[in-house]
């Protein structure tokens, strides 16, 4: 069971956001997909859930064996699971955090806290330190087109419409590129969601 998704096989995840309760799976649970096949990545992208159950948990994905999975520029949060990945093959991770305020788990390199993760543009309005790539990606305000490649977003006219929007010190990043959830209503179901925490 996936919150988006129970299987991803060759498929790509980006610019999406799965917010809810309890994830529950007979066999794997996982933020986004129940399982990941084939070729596939989750990009810019976002979990936030209160818990897991199943027998392989995960925050975004659980990894078939023979899959090639890649995280990038992505977060979750969870109450129970410290795993961004679990299953058969191990994903390539670039800049993707889970929260490790809010579970008791082992730090390991990718674990954040939540202040790390609330830290907004930096001073001069720019991404940097841990966020640094996730300005590389824009999103056509209009149709909610995704692209990694800055020509097309010039040629778009949305270069300046960054696909993350990282908020401030007090909010995690919210996303861009869903036209009718703009940011200020991902805010108020974040804050539904701490509620319930």
């Amino acid at each position: 069971a996936g919150g988006l998704v129970g299987m991803a096989t060759n498929s790509r995840i980006a610019t999406s956001l799965s917010i809810s309760g309890e994830i529950i799976g007979l066999n794997s649970a996982s933020g986004f997909a129940g399982v990941g096949a084939g070729t596939s990545s989750i990009d810019s992208s976002y979990a936030m859930r209160l818990a897991f159950s199943g027998a392989a948990p995960s925050g975004f994905i659980t990894t078939a064996a023979d899959a090639d999975i890649t995280l990038r520029n992505s977060y979750y949060v969870s109450t129970n699971e410290d795993k961004l990945w679990m299953g058969g093959s191990i994903p390539q991770i670039d800049n993707s955090y889970w929260d490790s305020n809010y579970s008791a788990a082992a730090i390991n390199a990718n674990a954040r806290t939540s202040e790390q993760l609330q830290v907004g543009l930096s001073s001069s309005g720019d991404f940097s330190g841990d966020f640094l790539d996730w300005g590389e990606g824009w999103c056509n305000p209009a149709t909610g087109e995704f692209t990694r490649v800055r020509d097309i977003a010039e040629s778009g006219g949305y270069d300046d419409n960054p696909a993350w929007d990282l908020g401030d010190a007090t909010q995690y990043p919210t996303t861009r590129c869903i036209e009718d959830f703009p940011d200020e209503l991902q805010l108020e179901l974040m804050e539904l969601f701490f509620g319930q925490s």
